[in-house]
């Protein structure tokens, strides 16, 4: 036996919900990732820099009010995200609102909402991607360039603390980095709004069933994986970049043991 529209609508709604959950649990847990590799990235540089003969990093007061922060920050998004998919349960929501006999338009007001709000969420989470992505490759062009000074002007002793070098850490670096990201994801509000205003409007005939308003918004749907795929030619660009400093590096790190290998072990064959 067929679902009658009522069941149908509650059965999308429901499928709606746990696949937003899913994927945005899926971009916060990348954020994550990102977030973890930037740290360590930056702990690497650090280490380069400043104490290169140390044979473990040196994990600052600094540095770890930086992974405080970032958690904090993350946690607070993290909230943030999910806390909306339990305050406001499309199904429930949809339920209700057919139950009090809502005017189509208003059915159609309600999907366009839940819609709306994941498209934007989903794309400012491809923008901090992005943005991450490139910041761990810049600092670890830095980590490379740092790597490639040790080796070639080698210290001799451990460097005096980061305070007593004449380099001043800025306090406000972590909160600076938080307010681009912010920035960045802000950027996405322009876009979205064109993109809302590039969609035909939902007819009359269409906003009589959350179904028919689920079809009529494809042309969002497909305006975010347009924007993932653009996003997708800068991560891959990136990556490229990334690959060319972590081979460089290498050969760097190969060259260097090669040379202060002892002479009798070299061209020696192996056991």
């Amino acid at each position: 036996m067929n679902p009658s529209p009522i069941e149908e609508a509650l059965s999308l709604a429901s499928r709606l919900w746990s696949r937003d959950l899913m994927v945005e649990t899926a971009g916060l847990f990348w954020i994550a990732a990102e977030l973890a590799i930037l740290y360590l990235v930056l702990l690497a540089r650090f280490h380069v820099e400043h104490y290169p003969n140390e044979p473990f990093p040196t994990i600052t007061a600094k540095f770890r009010r930086r992974a405080w922060v970032w958690t904090a920050g993350f946690l607070l998004l993290s909230a943030a995200v999910v806390a909306r998919f339990y305050l406001y349960p499309l199904h429930d929501n949809l339920e209700a609102a057919l139950h009090a006999q809502a005017s189509p338009d208003s059915i159609a007001a309600l999907y366009a909402r839940w819609a709306y709000t994941h498209a934007l969420i989903w794309c400012a989470f491809i923008t901090i991607w992005v943005i991450l992505e490139a910041a761990i490759v810049y600092q670890g062009r830095q980590v490379y360039l740092g790597l490639r000074k040790a080796l070639t002007e080698p210290h001799q002793g451990r460097l005096p603390p980061l305070e007593d070098s004449g380099i001043t850490p800025s306090p406000g670096a972590s909160t600076s980095f938080l307010l681009l990201l912010a920035a960045g994801a802000l950027l996405l509000i322009p876009f979205g709004s064109a993109a809302v205003r590039g969609i035909t409007p939902v007819s009359e005939e269409a906003a009589n069933a959350f179904v028919h308003a689920h079809e009529a918004f494809a042309a969002l749907r497909n305006t975010v994986g347009l924007y993932l795929r653009i996003a997708g030619v800068v991560w891959i660009t990136v990556e490229w970049i990334a690959a060319y400093y972590l081979w460089r590096g290498y050969r760097l790190v190969r060259s260097a043991a090669y040379k202060h290998a002892p002479a009798s072990r070299i061209g020696e064959p192996p056991a």
